[in-house]
């Protein structure tokens, strides 16, 4: 007679998942963060929309019916704003954004009132008139659809990526062009920032190529040895260039942004 064969099993309430040190402080302070919150309540994809916010307040970067390109747009926190000011905020987002130019102070330290927030924000099912402006967004990663948002999955250091954001735009030129790219990072700061570098320079050239004049250029970079040459190039380029370092971009990270102004190009 054969014996029943015998299985061990693990009680369940001794199964415990373990996170390093390192997951444990990621994942606090994904769950305290402030910006983190306001999106979810917002319905925005990414907390880093608000680095975007807070330049646009200050220097009034994107207008209704403007052409605009998001460079880096996944998950798509950007286009949504951007759309949102193209083709007109909703009375609620409007309210919101009047709430934080009241706010703003000197230093443009934008400050949201998480208790006023209502989850009606971003309710972007009213029609839009996509006849008046155009908001291209464009990564490499796959982007979910955003109402009014023609996305292009696509590298733009390749011409064919290239071609179809001329084709997108037909004969017009764009106001304004975003980039937020930033390189799959190595651990290692100097392989970044230079790959940073390449990034912005990509960003760049699209905009030499499809920015109109008086237009505005924003880019994200990793600090380092070659941000004053990329400064130098871009101040041949626009009449005002920036360096900001918005208050939702954590103050641990290298990152920062030139805020580029009134292109022309004829500049040299």
């Amino acid at each position: 007679m054969f014996s029943q064969p015998i299985y061990h099993f693990l009680p369940l309430h001794r199964i415990h998942i373990r996170y390093s040190s390192s997951s444990t402080r990621w994942i606090a302070r994904k769950q305290s963060d402030r910006f983190t919150k306001q999106a979810a309540r917002q319905n925005y994809r990414a907390r880093s929309t608000y680095k975007l916010i807070e330049l646009d307040l200050k220097y009034k970067i994107i207008k209704k019916g403007n052409v605009a390109i998001d460079c880096g747009a996944a998950p798509g926190g950007w286009s949504q704003y951007i759309a949102e000011r193209v083709f007109g905020e909703i009375d609620s987002q409007k309210d919101c954004n009047e709430k934080q130019r009241r706010t703003a102070k000197s230093k443009i330290d934008v400050q949201f009132d998480e208790e006023e927030v209502t989850e009606e924000k971003n309710d972007f099912s009213k029609q839009q008139d996509v006849q008046n402006g155009l908001v291209i967004a464009v990564d490499l990663c796959p982007i979910e659809p955003i109402s009014g948002v023609n996305v292009i999955q696509g590298d733009i250091t390749e011409h064919k990526t290239i071609d179809k954001i001329k084709a997108l735009l037909g004969n017009r030129k764009a106001n304004a062009i975003f980039s937020d790219m930033a390189p799959n990072f190595s651990g290692k700061h100097l392989v970044d920032h230079m790959q940073s570098m390449d990034l912005c320079e990509a960003a760049l050239s699209l905009a030499q190529e499809t920015l109109g004049p008086g237009g505005t250029f924003l880019c994200k970079f990793l600090m380092g040895e070659n941000d004053k040459e990329l400064r130098t190039k871009l101040e041949r380029k626009f009449r005002k260039v920036l360096y900001k370092k918005p208050e939702a971009s954590r103050k641990e990270s290298s990152e920062g942004y030139f805020v580029c102004l009134m292109y022309s190009s004829d500049a040299e």
